[in-house]
């Protein structure tokens, strides 16, 4: 409809990482996800004196919501079957809820770097 939103989530090149300082919120967040990882990794490294002690996996989904519906745009079928979206409490005060989508598809994450 043309207000953006494409533009918001991927940034002025669709995500493809040519313009950095454009990029949209779903490259800013992978980044930092793996910014992050790799601070850890090398914090775990410095603390133990050991390399490859440290292991992590990152799944993610991609959802839209539409008009109070919500789809699984990692669907093999490309069916548009509307999902549930659901709320696990966390044990931590003032940690935000796990949200996820009901039978959402999860894919393996792996940085390009």
């Amino acid at each position: 409809t043309g207000s953006g939103k494409t533009y918001s989530m991927l940034g002025s090149d669709g995500g493809r990482g040519s313009a950095r300082k454009l990029d949209g919120l779903i490259p800013q967040i992978a980044s930092e996800i793996f910014r992050r990882i790799k601070r850890q990794t090398a914090d775990a490294e410095a603390l133990l004196g050991m390399k490859n002690m440290s292991s992590f996996e990152l799944t993610t989904s991609y959802i839209e919501v539409y008009k109070g519906q919500v789809f699984d745009l990692l669907s093999e079928t490309g069916e548009r079957k509307g999902l549930s979206l659901r709320e696990e409490p966390t044990q931590t005060e003032g940690q935000l809820p796990h949200v996820y989508a009901l039978g959402a598809k999860e894919e393996r994450v792996d940085t390009t770097a």
